[in-house]
C-alpha cells in the first residue's frame, strides 16, 4: 500500500525521515522539512547543505500577510498543510506506516507525490530519481483570486563550500562570477539554466526551469547559495487556472578550467 499521509496524522505512524539510495545519488526527506528535501549526495560528496532549517519546498508571499509555505509561518501559525503523500521506488508502492526510526530506500528509480495546500492554493509537487537526476514538477491551482509579490518553487539550499556560479540568462548570455558569502543576491532575474560548482571537489549541479515567466533568484549566504524558481512576481494567481513548473537538475565532476563547458553539455541534454 502506499504511502497516504494525513496533514494531522504523521505523529506516531511515519519516521522523522527517509533516505533514499538512487545510483550515485543519496537524497533524504523528512517530516521537518514537510516531506521535501534536505540533504543531497552525488558520487559519495555531499553537495548541499545538511541543516533542517535549510528549507526546500514551495512558499508564497502575500502581500501584508507575508511568507507561508515550507518553513514559513504566519502569526496564526500557518504554513504548509500535507493533505497525502505517495512514495514508489522501483515502481512498488512504499508503505512506511508502522516504521520508527530512519528508514532507507535502495532502489534504480525513486518518485515521490505530495498534495499540499497554503492558504487557498492547492498544490501537487513531485520528486523523480533516475539516472543520477533529480526531477521536480509543481502544479497549482488557486481557488480564488490570489494576489502574491511571488512564488517560489524548487528551493535548493546548495552546500556552503560551492565556490563559482553560471548562469544561462538567454540564448547566447552568459553571466559567471564567483560566491563571497555577503548576503546578497548576484542574480533576481530570467534564466534558462543554472550550474553551481566547488573548485575544491570539483562537482557541480545543473538546473533548468521550465514554466511561464520564470526567474531564477540566487542567494550567497555564508551557511548554503541557494537557487529558487520564481513566479507571479507582483501578480495574481487567477482562480481555477492551473500552472505547472518543472526543474531539472544533474550532477556532474569536472577539473576547475572545463567546468562550464561539461555544465553546458549537461544543460544540452536535459
Amino acid at each position: 500500500m502506499a504511502v497516504v499521509m494525513a496533514a494531522r496524522g504523521m505523529d506516531g505512524q511515519y519516521p522523522d525521515s527517509v533516505d533514499v539510495s538512487c545510483g550515485k545519488l543519496e537524497v533524504r526527506l523528512g517530516a521537518a522539512t514537510f516531506w521535501n528535501m534536505n540533504r543531497v549526495v552525488y558520487d559519495q560528496l555531499p553537495i548541499s547543505a545538511d541543516l533542517t532549517h535549510a528549507y526546500w519546498g514551495t512558499v508564497f508571499e502575500f502581500p501584508e500577510i507575508g511568507l507561508i509555505g515550507s518553513g514559513h509561518k504566519d502569526k496564526d501559525n500557518t504554513s504548509e498543510k500535507i493533505i497525502d503523500l505517495r512514495m514508489i521506488a522501483d515502481g512498488e508502492p512504499v508503505s512506511l506506516q508502522g516504521v520508527t526510526g530512519p528508514k532507507k530506500i535502495v532502489c534504480g528509480e525513486f518518485r515521490m507525490e505530495k498534495r499540499a495546500q497554503v492558504k487557498d492554493i492547492e498544490f501537487n509537487y513531485s520528486l523523480t530519481i533516475k539516472n543520477d537526476q533529480l526531477t521536480e514538477v509543481c502544479t497549482l491551482k488557486a481557488a480564488r483570486d490570489t494576489p502574491l509579490n511571488l512564488m517560489y518553487n524548487f528551493m535548493h539550499p546548495w552546500s556552503d563550500q560551492m565556490t563559482d556560479y553560471y548562469i544561462q540568462v538567454n540564448e547566447g548570455v552568459p553571466k559567471q562570477g564567483k560566491f563571497l558569502a555577503d548576503d546578497k543576491f548576484p542574480h533576481q532575474n530570467p534564466f534558462i539554466w543554472v550550474a553551481l560548482y566547488n573548485a575544491n571537489t570539483g562537482a557541480g549541479i545543473v538546473s533548468k526551469a521550465a514554466g511561464e515567466d520564470v526567474r531564477l533568484f540566487l542567494w550567497d549566504r555564508k551557511q548554503y547559495k541557494k537557487t529558487y524558481l520564481c513566479s507571479f512576481y507582483r501578480k495574481t494567481m487567477p482562480a481555477g487556472q492551473e500552472v505547472s513548473y518543472k526543474m531539472t537538475t544533474d550532477f556532474f565532476k569536472s577539473p576547475q578550467p572545463d567546468w562550464p563547458k561539461v555544465a553546458e553539455e549537461k544543460a544540452r541534454q536535459q
